[in-house]
């Protein structure tokens, strides 16, 4: 295969899932205006895995992410490395924006905000800046996923909950967040860009 067939593959790629993170962000919205403030969060989450995708196909684009690596596969597949590996992406994007020089050691930016996601010496600065607002930390992501999709039985108050017990605000805030998401996943993309082509 040429490598700008190969090149064009990862590039589609990239595009539907920002696209298939449109459409999650759009049917959200729907069901917010319909007062379902559950389903609306729980689909909304859906956009934050498709953006995690669209930068997975980046990074294969720009030769960083191996497409046979387990990691690549996992954020096909996996929920749980869908979400890790946004918000670890967003909270090392802070770093390699105000450090690059002194930190990169000549690796391309995108590069480097992989590696630092990875690696454990920036796990506590990464954690801090993605708990700053618990909303945007996987673990409560999910939380509000699951919670806006089943109904749940508490065993320890022995009390059910629903769908419907996820207030407007809750909606409202993770839907602040993914915009956030979706702005700093260009920004990235656009800095990554530029910086290559100034280099």
């Amino acid at each position: 295969m040429s490598k700008k067939k190969y090149q064009n593959i990862f590039i589609e790629g990239m595009m539907i899932s920002f696209e298939n993170a449109d459409k999650w962000m759009q049917e959200a919205e729907l069901l917010y205006k319909l007062e379902s403030y559950g389903h609306a969060c729980a689909i909304i989450v859906h956009a934050i895995e498709a953006l995690a995708q669209a930068i997975y196909c980046y990074g294969v684009l720009r030769g960083v992410v191996d497409e046979q690596s387990k990691e690549f596969k996992d954020v096909f597949f996996k929920h749980g490395r869908k979400i890790s590996v946004l918000t670890n992406v967003l909270a090392t994007d802070k770093i390699v924006r105000t450090r690059l020089p002194e930190l990169s050691n000549g690796k391309s930016p995108f590069e480097f905000i992989l590696e630092l996601g990875k690696n454990n010496i920036f796990l506590r600065e990464v954690e801090n800046l993605v708990n700053k607002n618990r909303e945007t930390h996987f673990r409560d992501i999910m939380e509000l996923r699951n919670n806006g999709i089943y109904v749940n039985f508490d065993q320890d108050t022995r009390e059910f909950s629903s769908p419907n017990n996820i207030s407007k605000e809750s909606y409202i805030q993770i839907k602040e967040n993914v915009d956030l998401m979706y702005d700093r996943m260009l920004a990235i993309i656009t800095f990554c860009e530029t910086y290559e082509f100034q280099s």
